[in-house]
């Protein structure tokens, strides 16, 4: 898988990369973009080389990368000629906004689904795993896989030709059908007859069905119940503890407490010391705390500072249902 995108947007890339890491374990894809050419190497050369070997490409979208001559008229001219040849499978991935919709791949299906950019995204895991949801579509449905995990292989002879074979072989990717797009315009299979009794085993197991899909969902409701009382002190907890870390200057502490988007801001703990510092901050007070859905609760907090106040800000915190720790996300001025 090629990734063309512009260098202003690394941040982002990097990102999307550790999203894109189970299906690297899974061993359903791997990764290169220009920051893998190894020194000494011909650079334009070995981009080249990796662009025309990829079967998926995925082009960074922003404004940075519309306005890169290499990015624009260079890497993503060749992708979507390789696209159109059926040699490739283009998806432009929207992660800053710019004025795409006027562009060449315009006719593409994007990724998010939405088209709303990744930056504009209230959490960016979730714009993250939208996008690589889309992915494993695409490589699941363009039989990308590997051929042990994806079909089944035939031992019986063959008679054809070694001419047949390579022409087989050759063949371009079968991207006539867009695996992003809805199937709702392929027609359906003929239904074959059954017989009486396999008729009333079908339903008979849907009736079974309903009453497991039934007892499932009340038992999730109950459980989802028990985890938002207990999510809520969590989740109230951990803005407490980022207030009193910065009350008392334990910038080490409340860094510990912020996730990966705040890290990739503030790469370094005296980044993030520097920030507040200069905000003159003499206060962390929590508010009022709400409930967005269950893996997501906002407390409302208020920042005096040395000369004036400034607006109450709205943290965020999000829940990991993995292991139940909570991290502050983003934050913003309150509404």
């Amino acid at each position: 898988m090629f990734l063309s995108y512009a260098q202003e947007d690394e941040v982002l890339l990097r990102q999307l990369e550790t999203h894109l890491a189970l299906l690297k374990r899974q061993g359903l894809i791997s990764t290169w973009y220009n920051r893998l050419v190894a020194p000494g190497t011909n650079r334009a050369e070995e981009i080249d080389e990796q662009l025309e070997q990829a079967s998926v490409i995925l082009l960074l979208i922003s404004a940075d990368f519309l306005a890169s001559d290499y990015c624009y008229q260079i890497e993503m001219k060749r992708a979507l000629e390789r696209h159109e040849a059926n040699q490739a499978y283009v998806i432009p991935i929207i992660i800053r906004p710019s004025d795409w919709k006027t562009t060449s791949f315009a006719h593409l299906t994007v990724l998010p689904d939405t088209g709303k950019p990744l930056t504009e995204w209230r959490n960016r895991d979730s714009a993250c795993a939208n996008i690589v949801a889309g992915i494993r579509r695409v490589i699941e449905d363009l039989s990308l896989l590997p051929a042990s995990t994806s079909q089944s292989v035939d031992t019986s002879p063959t008679t054809d030709s070694p001419e047949q074979a390579h022409e087989e072989a050759s063949q371009p990717l079968n991207a006539s059908v867009d695996p992003l797009q809805s199937p709702a315009d392929v027609p359906p299979r003929e239904p074959q007859a059954q017989s009486g009794i396999v008729t009333w085993l079908k339903l008979l197991i849907v009736g079974v069905t309903i009453l497991l899909v039934g007892a499932a969902i009340l038992g999730g409701i109950w459980l989802m119940q028990q985890n938002s009382a207990s999510s809520l002190p969590k989740a109230r907890q951990t803005l407490n503890q980022f207030c009193m870390d910065l009350k008392e200057g334990e910038y080490s502490d409340a860094y510990r407490l912020l996730n990966s988007y705040w890290h990739a801001i503030y790469s370094t703990v005296d980044q993030f010391k520097q920030e507040w510092v200069n905000l003159d901050i003499t206060d962390c007070i929590v508010g009022e705390f709400q409930q967005v859905n269950k893996d997501i609760y906002t407390g409302v907090i208020t920042l005096p500072r040395a000369t004036n106040k400034t607006p109450a800000r709205e943290l965020v915190t999000i829940g990991d249902k993995d292991d139940g720790i909570w991290k502050v996300s983003d934050w913003r001025t309150a509404s």
